[in-house]
């Protein structure tokens, strides 16, 4: 693979699928061990990798304990899933997305490079390209024209559906934490009525069966890339192998574009961790109940985080704190 920022060539592949792209077959025997599923038992932003199975013996079960970025997972031994094996043209056209994106000269460009390349090469017409510092900053951002939706969608969705989004809640969380990647579908198990809602009364009535979604992040923040599908048997074992691989030959160039916009934003003002997320949900246009049961915290909670972020940020009223703050994570 090139170094991260460097285009990526079909040529650079001698044959298909690439080396570093085959699935991993683990060696027949009782010692190889299967993958690890994670759990999540507390919310906060998701982050690349995996937290290791807990030791075995009487008693000892899941271990829960830190995953990435702080989010509480705990490991447990599903049946390793099938991956199926990829054709040539599929990787070939993976490959044609990232030399799309790759000389982006910024995020914003980046994002707007990746939504015509999805739809030109893997047929994706509808999708969402977000980032943020974290993933509760990324899903609440207004998404301006990093999406492929009509305004009529994204304005009902701030305004009425984001609080009840399955896709930001912990199980979401623990999804991509573990894989990278998330599907709608899976969550709907064991969702709450207001989460099916979502799907049923909103996703449905746009056409949207089922949504499909992956996930890249650094120590500079988070780029989540979601497709929107108008059938779940859209979403099948290839679909998923191709959201995993792309994932993975797409990283680098995310990473590098992240770091690069670090770089050039304004200092950060001094909040905690939870006063960011309150701050950016009150920008994304949250009253204080919406916000309280987004995060799981009660109201009193939220008014005074409110109250500490205002003093911090010098606004003089929630109003002000929410232009400011879009301005300052305008890509």
């Amino acid at each position: 693979m090139p170094e991260p920022g460097s285009a990526l060539k079909l040529a650079d592949v001698d044959a298909y699928p690439p080396r570093g792209l085959r699935p991993r077959t683990p060696a027949p025997g009782p010692s190889a061990p299967a993958p690890a599923r994670l759990i999540a038992a507390g919310r906060a932003a998701p982050g690349p990798g995996s937290s290791g199975p807990g030791p075995s013996g009487p008693g000892s079960g899941p271990r829960p304990g830190p995953g990435p970025s702080g989010l509480a997972v705990a490991a447990v031994r599903p049946p390793a899933p099938h991956v199926p094996e990829l054709a040539p043209a599929d990787y070939r056209r993976m490959f044609r997305v990232v030399e799309d994106v790759a000389d982006a000269p910024d995020l914003t460009r980046f994002r707007e490079d990746l939504l015509v390349a999805l739809g030109r090469h893997l047929g994706w017409g509808r999708a969402m390209v977000l980032d943020g510092e974290n993933w509760q900053a990324a899903a609440s951002a207004r998404p301006g024209d990093v999406h492929s939706f009509g305004r009529l969608f994204v304005d009902e969705y701030l305004h009425r559906w984001f609080p009840d989004e399955p896709l930001v809640t912990p199980a979401a969380l623990a999804a991509l934490a573990g894989t990278g990647q998330v599907v709608l579908t899976d969550l709907l198990c064991g969702a709450s009525p207001r989460e099916r809602g979502f799907a049923e009364g909103f996703l449905r009535r746009h056409q949207v069966a089922e949504v499909a979604g992956l996930a890249v992040t650094c120590e500079a923040g988070l780029v989540y890339v979601g497709v929107a599908f108008a059938d779940e048997s859209e979403v099948g074992p290839r679909e998923r192998a191709i959201l995993a691989r792309l994932r993975r030959v797409l990283a680098p160039v995310i990473r590098e574009q992240l770091r690069r916009g670090e770089a050039e934003s304004p200092p950060r003002w001094p909040l905690t961790a939870r006063e960011r997320e309150v701050a950016e949900l009150v920008a994304a246009g949250l009253t204080n109940r919406q916000i309280a049961r987004r995060l799981g915290i009660t109201l009193e909670t939220v008014k005074k985080h409110l109250t500490h972020i205002l003093a911090k940020t010098e606004c003089p009223s929630r109003t002000v704190l929410a232009v400011a703050w879009q301005r300052r994570t305008a890509g």
